[in-house]
């Protein structure tokens, strides 16, 4: 499906510290319905009837994001199959190759959002892998891969240092700067861009979140089915997903983007969506039955 009509002009973008708003230009508790959370809560079961544990992570996440107090109604079963998946991707990885890393790293990620006190079981092979893969992307100057990985691992260890040189940030930003227009994937790649490094601000046009908006409204209302590209980030567009699932991840996409700060934490990802509100994490403490 093409976005020509909803794209949005890259120059009309630019990079600067943020400043004080009248108004949020995306604020999930004022932009979405009561409808839309029961059918995003609707696809999240139907993830967990198929057993599709990859997506249900995903979705799980996002909606984790978009609101850190919600109830996920997530049992240890649910938490037990997100981890057979997960190690499937670190047997896959350490059988076939560096490449599968990346896959291992999407999952984990999605998991330390859902639940940061979850055991990822995150040794030193498993860091040796994700590091070779991250040195594979920059060494081949696959910019949107390596911001992607780069913000799973940090995401995974916020103490960690992704050793990007000034070349490497260089070559990310021209990156955004370089296409003549922005879709729903290179806000992706903004989103993980302002994760991996907070001191870097882009301004969106009023015009762009009028874009932006309408799309995800034409979500809502199943015009449009968007699918990414790579099909594997953390943030990515997953093919042949229900409608609700991209809906939520775009929803998660624009309060990120929205946000006066986003910095990551041993507790996940914590939102201050204006300059006189608190940091917020997105996790919650897990009731004390669960078992790892």
């Amino acid at each position: 499906m093409s976005y020509n009509s909803d794209r949005i002009n890259i120059h009309e973008l630019t990079v600067e510290e943020p400043e004080k708003q009248e108004g949020l230009p995306f604020d999930p508790e004022r932009d979405l319905t009561e409808e839309d959370w029961v059918n995003m809560k609707k696809q999240l079961e139907k993830y967990k009837i198929e057993e599709d544990w990859s997506k249900f992570s995903e979705h799980a996440m996002a909606m984790r994001v978009i609101d850190p107090d919600i109830d996920l109604g997530i049992e240890d079963t649910d938490w037990e199959n997100m981890e057979t998946q997960l190690n499937d991707f670190r047997e896959n990885a350490t059988s076939w190759g560096q490449h599968q890393w990346a896959n291992f790293a999407s999952q984990a990620s999605k998991m330390k959002i859902i639940d940061s006190t979850g055991d990822l079981r995150l040794d030193q092979a498993v860091w040796n892998g994700m590091n070779s893969r991250l040195s594979k992307y920059k060494k081949d100057k696959e910019w949107s891969g390596c911001s992607w990985l780069a913000m799973c691992m940090k995401i995974l260890d916020p103490s960690i240092k992704l050793d990007f040189s000034e070349e490497d940030w260089v070559c990310i930003k021209d990156l955004a700067g370089k296409s003549t227009n922005v879709d729903i994937n290179s806000i992706q790649f903004l989103a993980e861009i302002k994760i991996i490094n907070p001191d870097i601000h882009f301004k969106l046009s009023d015009e762009n979140w009028a874009n932006i908006k309408d799309i995800l409204d034409q979500v809502r209302n199943s015009q449009l089915n968007p699918s990414g590209t790579n099909g594997v980030g953390v943030l990515a567009y997953v093919g042949g997903v229900g409608v609700w699932h991209n809906f939520s991840v775009q929803a998660m996409l624009m309060k990120i983007l929205a946000a006066e700060e986003v910095r990551v934490t041993d507790e996940g990802l914590q939102i201050k969506m204006t300059k006189d509100q608190p940091l917020k994490s997105d996790t919650l403490p897990i009731p004390e039955t669960k078992q790892f």
